[in-house]
C-alpha cells in the first residue's frame, strides 16, 4: 500500500470494472477495512473529475450532508 500524504489515504490495489459495472475489491483490502459479505457501502461520484468514493461512513461533515441529501435507505 501506497501512503497519500495529503489525506491519510492509501493506494491499495488495482481494480477492473466489468461489463455490468461491478468492481472486485480485494480480499485483503476488504479484509483490511473490516469489510464483511453483504457490507453496504456509500458511493460518492464528482463526475467533472471522473472520481468515485466508495465509503461504509461519510468522512465529514459535508459528506454526510450529502448523503442525507440523496438518501442512505434501500
Amino acid at each position: 500500500m501506497v501512503p497519500d500524504n495529503e489525506g491519510g489515504f492509501e493506494c491499495c490495489a488495482f481494480a477492473k470494472m466489468n461489463s455490468q459495472g461491478q468492481i472486485l475489491i480485494p480480499k485483503d483490502v476488504r479484509d483490511s477495512l473490516g469489510w464483511d459479505d453483504g457490507t453496504r457501502l456509500m458511493i460518492f461520484a464528482h463526475p467533472r473529475q471522473r472520481c468515485v468514493m466508495l465509503t461504509v461512513k461519510p468522512l465529514d461533515a459535508k459528506l454526510l450532508e450529502l448523503a442525507q441529501e440523496a438518501g442512505s435507505t434501500d
